[in-house]
């Protein structure tokens, strides 16, 4: 709920905390933010407000647990570098930026090369990978920069009436399109070892 707008709802947040083959112990959270229904500027509020709780359950992991190997993805309806994400949820894009503690979004470098999302003939990346530092330093389980990507197979793609190259829909409002989503699938490769 949203203190500020109590008749509103948005989805619940899904946080998963499991042990891998390896023995290291993961956490594990999965989102989908409140929509840009109305524009950026007007839906805005509700998903700083969303990061900034998100952002709480991260430091009470850090809090309670030393070094803990945390992943955060979904579709985040917001760009890496928006507000929602560098400010409320202080997720960092460039590693020369990165403390210890800190969260990496590793999606920023595809930011300028392509999306996961198509409106209004302009691709964006929506959908995230955001991790803790610890897990870009080469230990038991680790990720990087290069570990993700966009899955743009062009079965899930079609022409618009322009020839711009768009998602192929499952729905457009009403319409059945018979597509399959309007959001590109994102993947993240991590690497585990039994030694450091």
């Amino acid at each position: 709920k949203f203190p500020f707008d109590p008749d509103r709802r948005t989805r619940d947040m899904l946080y998963v905390k499991g042990v891998i083959p390896n023995g290291d112990t993961l956490h594990f959270f999965v989102n989908h933010w409140p929509s840009r229904y109305g524009g950026q500027f007007v839906s805005e509020p509700s998903r700083a407000y969303v990061a900034s709780f998100l952002r709480q359950k991260v430091d009470s992991l850090q809090n309670r647990f030393q070094d803990p190997l945390i992943v955060i993805t979904g579709d985040l309806n917001d760009e890496p570098d928006d507000l929602s994400l560098t400010e409320s949820l202080r997720s960092k894009n460039e590693m020369t930026e990165v403390a210890e503690g800190d969260l990496v979004n590793l999606m920023f470098p595809i930011k300028h090369k392509f999306g996961t999302h198509s409106f209004a003939g302009e691709w964006g990346v929506l959908d995230q990978f955001i991790v803790s530092e610890n897990l870009l330093h080469g230990g038991r389980t680790s990720t990087s920069y290069s570990s993700v990507g966009i899955f743009d197979a062009p079965w899930l793609l079609k022409l618009n009436a322009a020839g711009n190259s768009v998602t192929h829909r499952t729905y457009q409002g009403p319409a059945y399109k018979g597509g399959y989503s309007d959001h590109l699938p994102i993947f993240l490769d991590l690497l585990m070892s039994h030694t450091n």
